[in-house]
Parts: structure tokens; sequence; C-alpha cells
């Protein structure tokens, strides 16, 4: 009997512990979703050429780049700035870092409005 009881304490762990990790591991919250959908749309390089404009003050971006940016949506746009913005080494300056970014995409959406699309 007792060792039934070991072997059917034994199982409720692994049920508990097996639901636990699927919470942990398994299951995404919608914003993370979302931010794993946007980072999807913008390839790696014209990223980091969005990411040195708006957070390192590079002098510009090409009008291939904006052409991406534009097509990711600025909902996408908007969400990824927020993200990296929660970085503590841009503590203090977000008014500069969100100026940028909208001064990006609003010269982004003049380019790729203008550009013929194929």
């Amino acid at each position: 009997m007792a060792r039934l009881m070991d072997i059917i304490s034994t199982i409720l762990v692994l049920i508990t512990a097996c639901g636990s990790l699927e919470i942990a591991f398994g299951q995404q919250s919608k914003y993370d979703i979302v931010i794993a959908n946007c980072e999807r749309r913008i390839p790696i390089e014209p990223a980091q050429d969005l990411y040195d404009y708006i957070f390192k003050n590079k002098e510009s971006v090409s009008d291939e780049v904006c052409q991406v940016l534009v097509k990711a949506g600025q909902p996408c746009h908007d969400v990824l700035i927020n993200e990296t913005l929660k970085r503590p080494e841009f503590k203090g300056l977000e008014i500069g870092i969100l100026k940028r970014s909208d001064e990006i995409w609003k010269k982004c959406l003049s380019v790729a409005t203008c550009v013929p699309q194929n």
C-alpha cells in the first residue's frame, strides 16, 4: 500500500511539474507574440540600421531600409521602439529617442510613398 501511495505521489508531482513547465515555457503573452512577429518583419540588417539611427544618432538610413520599415508598419515600429526603451541604458533618453523614432518614421513614410511598388 505504501508503494502505491509513493507511485501516486510521484505521478501527481510529475503532472504538477509538467503543468508548471508549460506555463513557464510553453505559453507566451500576446505582447511577446506581437514583438516576435514584428521582429520577423524587419530583417537584421535594416533593423540594425534603424537601431543605429534612432538609438546611436547615426546620420541617416537608406531608402531600402525605409521601404522595409514602412512595410512592417507603424504599430510594429512603435512596439519595437517602446520595447527597446525599456533597457536601462536608455533611461533618461526617452524624449530624444522618441523624437528620432518619429522623424525616421515620417521620412520613411514619405520615401516609401514616392517609390513605385513592384
